[in-house]
């Protein structure tokens, strides 16, 4: 078989190599990063002043503007620090600018071993004996050493919760039902366990003196990601528990504690992944392969018969059966050197042929070629793209002004004419990528596509677009807080899963395969939320004629005490004698308090969902708010 370098047929070349061969490249990525490391403290400081003035400020025109200007304010400081890395990514001999790849409204540099200009080469010259010369075997143990050091941690800290909740359990038994103490019982040995399992280290001993002279670790992002999802879904797992205390379970407290559950576990993989998973090269050909759960497997080079290439940068190794032995990603740090010390040293890989060596070569190639344009691509709409992009814009300006107009006038609009009105000003994008879709990318124009097929799509403003949907969902939730509550939450829940799986299930169809990428999985994600707010509006805007009566209260709270605008809670019992629990002004609060009668406002939507509000009794108002519907 011919041997063939595969550093350059390799889909992706981890970060660290980049660096480590471009000092061009590693420049502006250091300037990148030490930009961003300003922008992040100067744009906290920046939030806090603009969410003052903003609180503060009485002309609700110019709060809007400054909300937009702080909705911007992240798309803003990354271009800035994206334009000033830029100043270094230009080339040492010649002096033009380097590749770059445009990412909605971010500019980052295209790593390139020579100047597409003049030809001169941007690497470094590095010796072939260097290409597998790692960290010494000391220095490698150290790192194994601090890399048990996170597991360990997050393991103590399990421990503690477990205790903190073992004591919790105790006080409440006999004042909480049954079944909340169970769950809550079964949540801290769930949690006792974790810490245990953590804290206990689960790497494998090497029945062997011979040092390993190539090692594959993964990368940081798994202690990241680790170090993020464990303890959120802790904190869902143990609001979930406390919620169960507090109301029957419901579809609601069902989910949070499957989303916890499934985020606490994640977290965990994560980090033991981080901790344990590995891959070992003997220069005696003995390969080891540790998971991340502390087994690992042995192999010998010698049972490779076949090494192919898969998506995202992984490489995967098969027997002369035909078995899966294991796979790595060649991003990984260490991942170029194994797979190119595969390729040019595994003596059985020679029985696959030079003809399917040759054909193995050009499937690596291909996976590097640009998206090319193909007229099986093309439909009527293409020869509309200037019409269609010149809508695209009209649409998202339609879908600013309706969602900002009604927040900022709100004195004007009833609640259902706001809510609706915010909510289908969203909707008519997402309406507009339907009629449209075959036209519109939701992944921008990609780093590997020709100038052909980048003129022959429009870039959907997906982050823009989010940035409003976040706006409308903590409007909408404003609303089911302070003016019109949701009694059924569970109703509500089906509603909003529905409404999200049918947006959801009409995008994929419409969805080109060849346009289905991540920003088809960030949309879906706002779809979810544009579903929720479209739920509350239908529920709002279908509701019967209100029925009045003297509110039954069976309790009050108060929270947020310390603040100088607290919330304020009175917990009704509706005509089924269910209870719910209902956010009131400080003066309906003072009401309840002195003794003095309260009403309760009940409609039922269309849909059988209940939405409730309490008030003075009608003939001590003077206006009311859901009589200019």
């Amino acid at each position: 078989m011919k041997k063939i370098n595969n550093l350059r047929f390799l889909p992706r070349i981890s970060e660290a190599e980049k660096r480590r061969r471009n000092p061009t490249y590693r420049n502006a990525r250091k300037s990148y990063t030490k930009n961003l490391l300003f922008f992040f403290p100067v744009w906290i400081i920046l939030l806090i002043v603009l969410v003052f003035v903003i609180t503060n400020i009485e002309n609700r025109i110019l709060a809007g503007i400054v909300g937009l200007f702080l909705a911007a304010s992240p798309i803003m400081g990354l271009g800035i620090a994206c334009n000033l890395s830029l100043r270094l990514w230009v080339c040492p001999h010649c002096g033009k600018e380097l590749p770059v790849q445009h990412i909605q409204y971010v500019s980052l540099p295209v790593y390139t071993a020579q100047c597409p200009g003049c030809g001169y080469s941007l690497e470094e010259t590095i010796p072939s004996s260097a290409s597998f010369t790692q960290t010494s075997c000391e220095q490698n143990q150290r790192i194994d050493k601090k890399r048990k050091l996170p597991a360990m941690v997050f393991g103590v800290l399990l421990l503690m919760c477990a205790v903190f909740m073992l004591i919790t359990c105790f006080v409440s038994i006999g004042k909480d039902p049954g079944y909340a103490i169970a769950v809550a019982f079964f949540t801290t040995a769930f949690t006792l366990a974790s810490g245990i399992f953590l804290f206990i280290p689960h790497t494998p001993e090497r029945h062997t003196e011979e040092e390993p002279f190539l090692y594959v670790r993964t990368s940081v992002l798994r202690l990241v990601a680790g170090s993020f999802l464990l303890p959120l879904g802790w904190l869902i797992l143990f609001v979930a528990t406390a919620t169960v205390a507090a109301e029957p379970v419901n579809i609601s407290i069902f989910f949070m504690f499957i989303t916890g559950f499934i985020f606490f576990l994640w977290g965990i993989w994560c980090l033991l992944a981080y901790q344990n998973k590995k891959i070992l090269l003997f220069r005696s050909g003995k390969l080891i392969y540790s998971a991340p759960y502390g087994r690992y497997k042995e192999f010998h080079t010698k049972t490779f018969a076949s090494m192919k290439y898969g998506a995202m940068g992984s490489v995967r190794i098969h027997d002369s059966a035909g078995n899966l032995l294991f796979s790595f990603r060649a991003s990984l740090p260490g991942g170029a050197q194994l797979t190119d010390w595969l390729s040019e040293h595994c003596e059985t890989a020679s029985a696959a042929g030079p003809d399917q060596n040759t054909k193995q070569s050009r499937t690596v190639r291909a996976s590097r070629e640009p998206m090319k344009w193909k007229e099986e691509y093309r439909t009527p709409m293409h020869d509309h793209l200037k019409a269609i992009k010149a809508g695209l814009i009209v649409v998202s300006f339609l879908a600013l002004a309706g969602t900002i107009l009604p927040f900022l006038f709100m004195t004007e609009f009833s609640l259902t004419c706001a809510a609706m009105t915010m909510t289908l000003s969203l909707f008519l994008p997402v309406i507009y990528y339907l009629i449209f879709s075959s036209v519109l990318s939701l992944d921008g124009k990609p780093r590997h596509a020709t100038a052909e097929w980048k003129s022959m799509y429009i870039t959907m403003p997906v982050f823009p677009l989010g940035i409003l949907f976040l706006f409308v969902i903590q409007v909408i939730r404003i609303f089911d807080k302070v003016r019109l509550t949701v009694a059924d939450s569970d109703r509500s829940l089906i509603c909003w899963i529905v409404i999200a799986a049918i947006l959801i299930v009409i995008t994929v169809i419409r969805t080109p395969k060849h346009l289905r990428g991540e920003g088809l999985f960030i949309w879906g994600l706002f779809l979810c939320l544009l579903a929720y707010s479209l739920s509350y509006s239908l529920n709002a805007a279908t509701c019967s004629e209100a029925v009045h009566t003297t509110a039954v209260i069976t309790d009050s709270s108060v929270e947020n005490r310390d603040k100088d605008d607290p919330d304020y809670y009175l917990t009704v019992k509706l005509y089924d004698a269910t209870e719910a629990e209902i956010c009131v002004t400080e003066d309906l609060y003072m009401m309840y308090q002195t003794g003095q009668p309260i009403s309760l406002c009940q409609r039922t939507s269309a849909f059988g969902v209940r939405m409730v509000q309490l008030h003075a009794p009608l003939n001590k108002e003077n206006h009311s708010f859901y009589n200019q519907k």
